[in-house]
C-alpha cells in the first residue's frame, strides 16, 4: 500500500483501528485527504480520523514535524477551532485525531457552484468569525500558515451541537496542513497547488 495516495482506500465501516478507533463513515470532501468519523473508546466519543498522505509515511523529516505540529497545537482549545489530540501511527497508516464535525469544507462548497463562486452575502457571516480565531491563537505565537477553502469548515447544520449549529465556522489543521504539503512538495519535486491562498510574506 506504500504507492497508494490514497492510505483509506482499504478501510471499512466497522473496523477497529489501533485498537480503540471504531471506523463508522469516510468523510470529508474536495481537497481534502482521507477522513473517517471513528469513535475513540479511549476518550468515550466520536471524533474525526485525518488521514496522512502515504507518501509522507516513510520520511523521517516529514514525521518528526508532524509529531511536534501535533504536540504544539494540542494545546489550541477555541469554540472556532477544530481541536487536536493525537497522532496516531501504526506501520503502514497515520492519522491525526482531532474532534468530529458535521459540515464541510470550504473547498466542498465551492466545488459545488461550479466555479461561480459564492456572493458577498454568503460568506459574510464566516468573516468575523475567522479574523477573531486567527488573532486569538496569534496571541501565544501559533499562525496557522495555509488558511486555505480545505482548512475552512463550514458547519450550518442545526443539529450539528458541537459546532454551535447554523453558520458556525471551524479552522482545522493549523500548522499541520502546511507542513504535510511542503513534504509533498519537497519530496515529489512539484510546487505545491494552493499557492494562491499564501500571504505575500509567506511567498517571499
Amino acid at each position: 500500500m506504500k504507492n497508494d495516495p490514497s492510505p483509506t482506500a482499504r478501510f471499512i465501516e466497522g473496523q477497529k483501528l489501533a485498537g480503540c478507533y471504531g471506523l463508522k463513515r469516510r468523510i470529508g470532501g474536495a481537497g481534502e485527504h482521507g477522513i473517517w468519523l471513528a469513535h475513540d473508546e479511549v476518550l468515550g466519543k466520536d471524533v474525526s480520523l485525518h488521514f496522512i498522505p502515504t507518501a509522507l509515511l516513510g520520511d523521517a523529516e516529514a514525521m518528526n514535524g508532524l509529531r511536534q505540529e501535533v504536540k504544539r497545537t494540542r494545546q489550541l482549545i477555541h469554540p472556532n477551532i477544530l481541536r487536536v489530540y493525537d497522532l496516531v501511527e501504526d506501520v503502514d497508516w497515520a492519522a491525526v485525531s482531532m474532534d468530529a464535525f458535521a459540515g464541510e469544507s470550504l473547498a466542498s462548497r465551492l466545488a459545488k457552484t461550479n466555479g461561480a463562486g459564492l456572493g458577498a452575502g454568503e460568506i459574510q457571516p464566516w468573516l468575523a468569525q475567522l479574523c477573531q480565531t486567527l488573532e486569538d491563537p496569534h496571541k501565544i505565537n501559533v499562525v496557522h500558515r495555509d488558511i486555505s477553502p480545505e482548512n475552512l469548515l463550514l458547519c450550518d447544520s442545526p443539529e450539528n451541537v458541537l459546532l454551535g449549529g447554523a453558520g458556525k465556522l471551524f479552522v482545522t489543521n493549523f500548522g499541520i496542513s502546511r507542513l504535510i504539503a511542503d513534504a509533498e512538495s519537497r519530496i515529489s519535486g512539484k510546487d505545491n497547488a494552493r499557492l494562491a491562498a499564501r500571504s505575500p510574506q509567506q511567498l517571499a
